[in-house]
């Protein structure tokens, strides 16, 4: 008994390790490959044309994200995506110091980077329900710490792609970059126990999680709410955070601060969602998740409140979130059925992406005819809104945990 128990704990705690270099990587990714194509074109529309293709091949990855994961395994398709994508991104700075690196070539490497990360999420998502049966847990207890870490990766990931370019360069970070997926890659590959043929079927990935959701109007409704919260929030990230640091705090280290406060929150949050909601009404849980993470710090930034006030506001805004998304993840296991997860887990990803993308349209159009404060404002109605509608959802009961 106490041999066998280690062994089985192992396969989670690899998981979660790979996914937390893999998500440091990402998040220097987000810092490293705009910085690169900046610094090699000079051109703030090829920047950004760099920046759509990479989210057009995400949109796309969702429509058979699913399909993937049904015939490579989740394993499978975790291991080639870690290793593809780090060897695209490894092109680049190669490329860039032997013969050099043409544009059109640089999108291509950029779009499988993008192409690759949907059904690589969906996996790791299937895989964290199967280890944690593995470690005979409940995937309420693991998925909290599962999404911590990944929060903890962006707050490390970010400043360390900055670090390492202004010590070395962009290239060199790119070159970290594609480390941290390599690494991943093989950490899966080595720790994770290799999985029975997957199951075949010839139904299309998107009639697949189509059906399962027109079964279930709870699942729906909260996909349905965390698309107008991911809209809300990359408005926010993409559009107003910028302008709010240059017109109100005329500080970016400022700035730098209130973000780091929100991450720094949703880590803890997404930590303790294992704990709280088998104590609490989840109906409850979830709408005082949503109203502490946009209703109190965006009517603070919307008065131009001092700044210890805001960074407070949005220490509470990231416990908030995180709280949110971890349960919001339990529910998704518990409601979808073990041999669907891929392909909703894909489709989840692809919606939550399109509503990134539209958020920051949104909100630089809202802000050419309106102030900053109306934008936080507008924030602030979404989230009380989503609290309202999450109060009021029926069914949102606790399932029993998967065995």
């Amino acid at each position: 008994m106490t041999v066998t128990r280690p062994r089985r704990r192992a396969p989670l705690a690899a998981l979660m390790g790979a996914n937390l270099v893999s998500t440091v990587g990402g998040a220097m990714s987000l810092v490293a490959l705009p910085w690169f194509v900046f610094q090699t074109t000079g051109d703030t529309a090829l920047t950004g044309i760099a920046a759509t293709c990479e989210f057009l091949a995400v949109a796309a990855a969702s429509l058979f994200a699913g399909s993937v994961i049904r015939h490579l395994g989740p394993r499978g398709t975790r291991v080639i995506s870690d290793v593809v994508a780090g060897l695209a991104v490894l092109a680049v700075p190669v490329l860039h110091v032997t013969t050099g690196i043409a544009y059109p070539l640089l999108l291509v490497l950029v779009a499988v980077n993008g192409l690759l990360r949907t059904p690589a999420v969906a996996a790791s998502m299937v895989m964290l329900a199967q280890t944690a049966r593995l470690a005979e847990t409940t995937t309420e207890t693991v998925s909290g710490p599962y999404l911590a870490s990944l929060e903890l990766a962006k707050v490390i990931g970010v400043p360390l792609a900055g670090a390492t370019i202004a010590l070395v360069g962009a290239p060199w970070a790119l070159v970290v970059d594609a480390a941290t997926f390599l690494v991943s890659g093989l950490a899966i590959q080595l720790f994770l126990p290799a999985e029975r043929q997957p199951r075949q079927d010839h139904r299309p990935s998107l009639l697949s999680a189509a059906q399962v959701l027109r079964a279930d109007r709870v699942l729906v409704r909260l996909i349905t709410i965390m698309l107008a919260l991911a809209v809300a929030m990359s408005g926010w990230n993409s559009v107003l955070a910028p302008v709010y640091g240059q017109t109100v705090l005329h500080s970016a280290p400022q700035l730098a601060a209130i973000l780091t406060a929100s991450g720094i929150g949703a880590i803890a949050g997404s930590s303790l969602a294992g704990i709280l909601g088998p104590r609490l009404d989840r109906r409850l849980l979830m709408a005082t998740a949503v109203l502490l993470a946009l209703v109190p710090p965006f009517i603070l930034i919307a008065s131009q409140a001092p700044v210890p006030a805001v960074v407070g506001a949005m220490l509470t805004a990231g416990f908030g979130s995180g709280l949110f998304s971890a349960t919001f993840t339990t529910i998704e296991y518990e409601r979808i059925p073990p041999a669907d997860q891929g392909h909703v887990f894909g489709l989840v990803g692809g919606i939550g992406t399109a509503g990134i993308a539209v958020g920051p349209l949104l909100a630089g159009a809202l802000l050419t005819v309106a102030p900053l404060s109306v934008g936080a404002v507008a924030i602030a109605t979404v989230g009380a809104t989503a609290a309202a509608a999450l109060a009021l959802t029926p069914g949102l009961r606790r399932s029993p945990p998967l065995q």
